[in-house]
């Protein structure tokens, strides 16, 4: 039997990426993989099958991932909070942080 085991530890959201096993039966494993689950399992085979041939899996779609999830970071947060709500500085530097990640994910996309 093939199997792809998901052994990531604890909860975590599927937009973020996970760790994953490839073995036959019960021999030890054929690669480690990470996969984003959102991405579906079309996308985990291939991360698998690019494993167990040795390639390594393109880090575009774990880049692709943390965007979505930086960008639906950076949409709960105003740029601009009103300075008299409680938290106001710590939105503001969760919206510039998202900002800088967000810039340097494309500035390296746009470099591949």
């Amino acid at each position: 039997m093939l199997w792809i085991q998901n052994v990531t530890p604890g909860e975590r959201p599927d937009n973020e990426p996970h760790d994953y096993v490839v073995r036959i039966n019960r021999e030890p494993p054929l690669g480690v993989f990470r996969h984003v689950r959102e991405l579906g399992a079309a996308e985990c085979l291939r991360a698998a099958a690019n494993t167990i041939d040795g390639k390594p899996t393109p880090p575009a779609a774990v880049v692709e991932a943390l965007e979505r999830a930086l960008r639906d970071m950076r949409s709960r947060f105003s740029p601009f909070p009103r300075e008299d709500t409680e938290g106001w500085r710590e939105e503001h530097e969760a919206c510039e942080a998202a900002d800088t990640a967000l810039a340097a994910l494309t500035a390296w996309r746009d470099a591949q």
